[in-house]
């Protein structure tokens, strides 16, 4: 953390004392990541998330060290996701932004010298997809033969209903 000025490495040449560099910026980015999960108190499913990205990250960057990793290498892995992988933009986004959060949080709480000071993500694609009135009189009119096409007509008249996805249905409790 010193200027390397000449009588300052003269001194430090002459001493002969063993110089110890602080190795955060070459430790490997991949070690980061459990210690990450562990200090988050995620969901079942979040870390599964996060333990998907961080497989797919470890193989589009095998070792890279949090030095190494910078803008270039940030397009370079949505990149990965999107020709190697073959991901659609809304699950990429998905990914960059965990991938974002863990960023963040090793340099804001584990003091690790993160060079990104953007992290910008694909525009997400807002699907619209609606039923015209017509449609939807025929859905409202169907007999279901079975007690799974009923909850199938059920869920699909809410949804038109309500404008929610079945991710947000999920969610619902009696009381809301």
């Amino acid at each position: 953390g010193k200027e390397p000025k000449a009588d300052l490495v003269k001194k430090i040449f002459s001493t002969r004392k063993k110089i110890i560099v602080d190795d955060k910026d070459v430790k490997p980015i991949k070690d980061l990541f459990e210690e990450f999960l562990s200090r988050k108190s995620y969901t079942s499913s979040t870390v599964k998330l996060y333990k998907i990205l961080f497989t797919q990250f470890d193989e589009a960057f095998k070792n890279i060290t949090v030095a190494d990793f910078d803008m270039a290498k940030w397009i370079e892995f949505r990149n990965y996701l999107q020709k190697t992988r073959k991901m659609k933009t809304n699950t990429i986004r998905i990914r960059l932004s965990k991938l974002r959060s863990f960023l963040k949080f090793a340099k804001d709480k584990m003091g690790y010298p993160i060079a990104l000071t953007a992290f910008p993500l694909p525009t997400e694609e807002k699907k619209k997809i609606s039923l015209n009135d017509e449609s939807y009189e025929k859905v409202v009119a169907y007999k279901p033969l079975t007690e799974s096409m009923r909850q199938i007509k059920d869920l699909c008249i809410f949804q038109c209903s309500t404008g929610l996805r079945i991710s947000d249905l999920k969610r619902l409790t009696p009381k809301q």
